[in-house]
């Protein structure tokens, strides 16, 4: 039995092929973001575009908060995410690990 992700990428394949004989034309994909993750119920959220209002994103029992340290174009400035046991993670790290959770996350969002 295939999964979700397999369906959709045999059914991909099987348009790209059948579409020319139809004289249908498909639009290119435009290559996903490194940043971009979808939950369980395949909606996609980028992570860059979380970062920029209130946003907390629940997975496994743990909690990832967008955090801003520091005054933008400064020096020190940083930005990141931090969870309920205080690791720090950039966007393309959360995205990971978001991404080998198998999208059983929630993102909150106000």
């Amino acid at each position: 039995m295939l999964n979700d992700e397999q369906f959709d990428e045999l059914a991909d394949k099987l348009l790209k092929k059948i579409a020319p004989k139809l004289g249908v034309e498909l639009e290119e994909e435009k290559p996903k973001s490194s940043t971009v993750v979808r939950d369980k119920d395949g909606e996609e959220y980028d992570l860059e575009q979380c970062a920029i209002g209130p946003c907390v994103i629940t997975a496994d029992g743990s909690y990832f908060l967008h955090v801003e340290e520091g005054i933008p174009g400064n020096d020190d400035y940083k930005e990141y995410w931090i969870t309920s046991w205080c690791d720090k993670f950039n966007n393309k790290e959360l995205a990971t690990i978001l991404t080998e959770l198998g999208g059983d996350f929630d993102v909150i969002q106000d």
